[in-house]
């Protein structure tokens, strides 16, 4: 739980809000709609018809029965009530090029949303927001009312600092990673990452597999996942898997048993505390027990995350020259006077890194949007 100073910091940041570039937003904002419009003719006239884009029913109408393709279950998964959902994802993989300005649609669609949330909750340059801090399992804080982190990279760039300041944003560098190995005391792992080796990339170069999927499966393996999972995930072949999987676990043999030792620690009563060392929960009222077990192995990991920044919020918090605005997964933005900027990174970066010492990294940059910092892409894992 929170301190009655910190939830007083929290609420003082959220009343004050995101400053935004009104002339900005409102040319964005009319942009957004007709990209919309015209994506919306272009394919109802490609259609024949006028196309709900957002209703699966429509749309499975649309291309498996009037146009013929391959049946649903090849593209999409099933909902609650049996039918097929057709994500952005699963319209990727349908050749028609209709189903490429269904997706044209539907991101148009999420941008207008996102517009008019900011349009409904902004007050004059001010768009205000609180803090979500009790019902999140594994520590963190969200932004709600409205939910400021889901603004798209063109919201972003409407958003900037006051007169005179300057955004600086930095995130850990492989985060999770990080702590696993620090739990594991595998050594090598910090001596390599500090000589400037990035794992990700060099088993990636080494299986012909993208980094972000090497990072996904070695991720989803160290929270317990199978084999056959991982190839599920990244879509590389069983034998790409193993080679780079086999490489990672050789080469680092203690994080390697990570989980194995993180299962047998939260087995021993169903209850987990995190890797920073304080934090707990117990699993003890979840009927599923391997479902009880996955959610205290990763509440040892991401309730560690969120610990930290929530310690590293408070140290901002007594720095007055120094202002917090957001948090992500891993990542944090403050506002600092535009003639301390490189006193910010450097500040920044002292906090960020001494809340473990030589176990966390971070590389704060500066930028006059919220765009120019943090684009808004990539922020959270999937596992």
């Amino acid at each position: 739980m929170l301190t009655h100073e910190e939830i007083t910091y929290l609420v003082k940041v959220g009343n004050r809000g995101l400053r935004v570039n009104r002339p900005v937003l409102e040319a964005a904002t009319a942009e957004a709609i007709n990209v919309l419009d015209k994506a919306q003719n272009a394919l109802n006239q490609a259609a024949g018809r006028i196309v709900i884009a957002h209703s699966n029913d429509d749309v499975s109408s649309l291309l498996f029965v009037e146009r013929g393709n391959k049946e649903p279950s090849a593209y999409g998964s099933r909902t609650k009530t049996g039918k097929v959902s057709l994500t952005v994802t699963s319209l990727q993989n349908i050749s028609d090029p209709i189903a490429q300005l269904l997706i044209d649609v539907r991101k148009a669609q999420s941008q207008v949303k996102y517009f008019t949330i900011a349009n409904k909750f902004r007050v004059g340059d001010r768009i205000s927001y609180e803090f979500e801090h009790q019902k999140a399992a594994t520590f963190r804080l969200y932004a709600k009312n409205p939910s400021v982190m889901s603004f798209p990279g063109d919201i972003r760039k409407c958003i900037v600092p006051d007169d005179g300041n300057t955004f600086v944003f930095a995130d850990y560098d492989r985060q999770e990673l990080c702590l696993m190995a620090y739990a594991s005391m595998e050594r090598k792992f910090f001596e390599e990452r500090d000589a400037g080796l990035d794992i990700f990339s060099f088993l990636s170069e080494s299986s012909d597999v993208p980094r972000e999927k090497v990072k996904l499966a070695i991720y989803a393996y160290l929270y317990g996942a199978k084999l056959d999972s991982l190839v599920w995930k990244t879509g590389a072949t069983g034998a790409q898997v193993q080679k780079f999987l086999g490489a990672f676990l050789t080469r680092y043999p203690e994080l390697a048993e990570f989980p194995r030792r993180a299962i047998a620690k939260v087995t021993q009563n169903l209850t987990a505390v995190t890797i920073y060392g304080n934090g707990e929960m117990n699993g003890a009222g979840e009927p599923d027990y391997e479902k009880a077990v996955r959610r205290l192995v990763n509440f040892m990991v991401q309730g560690a995350g969120g610990m930290i920044l929530r310690e590293l919020i408070r140290q901002i918090s007594q720095l007055d020259w120094m202002q917090f605005k957001v948090s992500g997964h891993d990542s944090v933005m403050v506002e600092v006077p535009t003639a301390r900027a490189e006193e910010g990174k450097l500040k920044l970066r002292e906090l960020m890194e001494g809340i473990i010492p030589g176990v966390l990294k971070a590389t704060p940059i500066t930028g006059k949007t919220w765009f120019d910092v943090w684009n808004g892409e990539n922020e959270t894992e999937e596992i």
